[in-house]
């Protein structure tokens, strides 16, 4: 079969997400930090798949534990009191390396089912507590959790939501600690601005309404939003000081992207639960889940009817394999590690490349989460406008590497296994392409 048939084919039969109608490039092979297409064109893969391929593509280690699990058990339900041993062994190290209590785990498949199920688990437990009112759950603007009808309701971009109405109901916004869109905050501190906001929409709702927080501990999809060293704790205290849970939507930054195992520990944040996915599995098989306190997990337990809620690949004994091989091989590689020092080092090329540019607002990153932000006007701050992922065709297309446009960032997030060398490809890629960006987004 020849690639001109594969792409009619794709144009005819395949409906892609986050995408224009039109053709698209057909991958064939993917390798460590590389993908190579149809015609062998090589690429360098600086958003480590979906932010999710963080030991690298095709890991020969994580291949083999597939391979070896499936051959023993590809399949058994975790419904009905069955399990398997690499459901259990998984959710004993992910105890391990998640903060305070958080010791159980529930196994699922994608980020949305993830946070879908945190919201019914905290509301589940409020509820077998007797506390049946608190059902609210409060999310911060430019927040994203997903692409469930829920999880759609719980995100906070509306132009993600429109069109796929009428959506649940039960979810509040608050404004995200943004702190370079001062603008957001009319003039006072932002985290002050933050804090005031939350505690009057608790007044204002009533804290017995209000079952969970849910957020991203870093904004991923709203442009790597890294909150001031305050916000976390702050908002932390009042969830406990109102009997309120947090829930820490790790999905992006969990199991190593921002140097450590999970981010939220450490800025500050104490979560009651824990959504992880992506990086747990790097890419080699759908694998997520909810991690929560012993004193959560144990009420829902405990229900005379047990949970009522799951999926038929809920622990999937071959995912879960392939998940505790990864988190050997982030360990025996010293890849949480090497986030923080080359994450580090590409960040501070970048900030020096692109400092002088007149469409260059902000540079922010997190290890290896990184983004910029490109503006029509310094002073003003205005967004850049340009076609969704047009910039991100470009370095796709003039220097082969491959980052994301989401509104008016460029998202950048390679697997932990990047080097400085590869590193200053993308600085390089990305430099050279805003260089010749004009201030209306078109190209000089």
């Amino acid at each position: 079969m020849n690639t001109e048939e594969l792409h009619r084919w794709d144009l005819a039969h395949v409906v892609h997400p986050w995408s224009y109608a039109g053709p698209s490039l057909m991958i064939a092979k993917a390798k460590g930090t590389r993908y190579w297409d149809v015609d062998g064109k090589e690429y360098l893969d600086a958003l480590g798949g979906i932010q999710n391929c963080s030991v690298g593509h095709s890991r020969p280690e994580l291949i083999e534990a597939a391979k070896a699990q499936m051959e023993r058990l590809e399949y058994v339900p975790m419904h009905w009191n069955f399990t398997n041993e690499p459901a259990v062994r998984l959710a004993r190290t992910i105890a391990e390396l998640a903060p305070a209590d958080l010791n159980q785990t529930y196994f699922v498949s994608s980020g949305s089912e993830a946070t879908e199920s945190a919201v019914k688990l905290m509301r589940r437990y409020h509820y077998l507590r007797g506390d049946t009112k608190r059902a609210t759950i409060l999310c911060l603007k430019q927040g994203y959790h997903g692409a469930t009808i829920l999880a759609t309701a719980a995100t906070g971009f509306e132009n993600l939501q429109q069109g796929f109405g009428p959506l649940p109901g039960g979810i509040k916004f608050l404004t995200p600690p943004h702190v370079y869109r001062s603008e957001l905050f009319g003039g006072e501190d932002p985290v002050e601005f933050c804090i005031r906001q939350l505690k009057q929409v608790i007044a204002d709702e009533g804290g017995d309404t209000i079952a969970a927080i849910m957020a991203e501990p870093v904004l991923t999809v709203g442009g790597v939003i890294v909150p001031p060293a305050e916000y976390w704790p702050a908002v932390s205290e009042i969830c406990r000081q109102h009997g309120i849970l947090l829930v820490a939507d790790e999905v992006v930054t969990g199991f190593g992207r921002t140097g450590a195992w999970f981010a939220g520990p450490e800025l500050g944040m104490l979560p009651d639960a824990i959504v992880f996915g992506k990086g747990v599995s790097s890419g080699h098989f759908p694998l997520s889940g909810v991690i929560m306190s012993d004193t959560i997990a144990e009420v829902i337990k405990s229900a005379p009817d047990g949970l009522m809620h799951g999926f038929t690949y809920c622990g999937h004994p071959v995912g879960c394999a392939v998940a505790s091989r990864n988190i050997e091989v982030l360990q025996e590689n010293k890849l949480l590690e090497n986030s923080k020092e080359v994450g580090g080092y590409l960040l501070g090329t970048l900030k020096e490349k692109l400092r002088d540019s007149p469409i260059v607002g902000d540079i922010r990153g997190y290890g290896m989460l990184l983004a910029v932000e490109l503006v029509s006007d310094k002073a003003t701050r205005e967004p850049l406008q340009f076609k969704r992922q047009l910039l991100a065709d470009r370095i796709r297309n003039e220097h082969a590497v491959v980052v994301r446009s989401i509104g008016a960032n460029i998202i950048i997030a390679p697997p932990l296994i990047l080097g400085r060398s590869e590193a200053d490809t993308i600085a390089h890629a990305l430099e050279e392409v805003i260089s010749t960006t004009n201030t209306d987004g078109t190209s000089l």
